[in-house]
């Protein structure tokens, strides 16, 4: 169950890209969304198997006394998760409207100059990221 939410989660995240794409004027036949959703799979699997480690490892110890503990370790981890990649999706929706290209080092770099990046978003963009994250 958890597992797939994971890859559900990339699949939305993927579509919501495609969809930002169209809607800035690219267009797409059905094979090209397709072939997209396709090779993103394996890393979205990839991923999604990386994400279930931890919740794996613990998941024999709730069977013990100390369950609850560990039940909220895992939740803990869970809503951890989600926040950071809540918080990647958001920059890289961001960076794919003015760049057309998602999060890489390029636009790492600006992550060292505050003032040049927020120079390119407006508040209202700024608002809605700081709402997408909380």
């Amino acid at each position: 169950m958890h597992f797939f939410f994971w890859m559900s989660l990339f699949a939305a995240f993927r579509i919501l890209v495609l969809t930002m794409l169209m809607i800035q004027g690219d267009s797409f036949i059905l094979v090209e969304v397709i072939s997209c959703l396709f090779h993103g799979l394996r890393l979205d699997l990839s991923v999604s198997g990386y994400l279930f480690v931890v919740p794996l490892i613990l998941f024999p110890l709730t069977g013990t006394g100390l369950a609850n503990i560990f039940t909220r370790i895992i939740k803990t981890y869970y809503l951890l998760m989600i926040a950071i990649l809540t918080i990647i999706m958001a920059g890289n929706i961001t960076v794919i409207r003015f760049w057309g290209t998602l999060i890489n080092a390029r636009a790492l770099e600006f992550a060292t100059q505050p003032k040049e990046m927020l120079a390119s978003v407006t508040n209202i963009q700024i608002v809605i990221i700081l709402a997408f994250i909380t």
